[in-house]
């Protein structure tokens, strides 16, 4: 299994095992995978359209997955905040 599909699976995990009703930020998991998966956010790379780290583009494509599969719901935490997902 290559390094970017593993991202991706850990950022699921992670979120899939998140307390239900905890309200966590995207940068959350950004900081999950550079933390704990060091290696494998380095041999992933960079994304090329953007050029952002390619575990940033993983979470965020393990947020759409969460989202499609209802594990988790968008929320809001204050005024003009974005990025806030609830576990439900």
């Amino acid at each position: 299994m290559s390094a970017k599909t593993q991202l991706r699976k850990y950022a699921v995990e992670w979120i899939e095992n998140q307390a239900t009703g905890k309200v966590f930020h995207l940068f959350d998991i950004y900081k999950y995978l550079e933390t704990d998966f060091p290696e494998e956010c380095r041999t992933a790379g960079i994304t090329v359209s953007d050029g952002r780290p390619y575990h940033e583009f993983a979470s965020r494509d393990a947020i759409r997955h969460c989202k499609i599969q209802k594990v988790i719901a968008h929320t809001r935490k204050g005024r003009w905040k974005e990025g806030y997902w609830k576990r439900i």
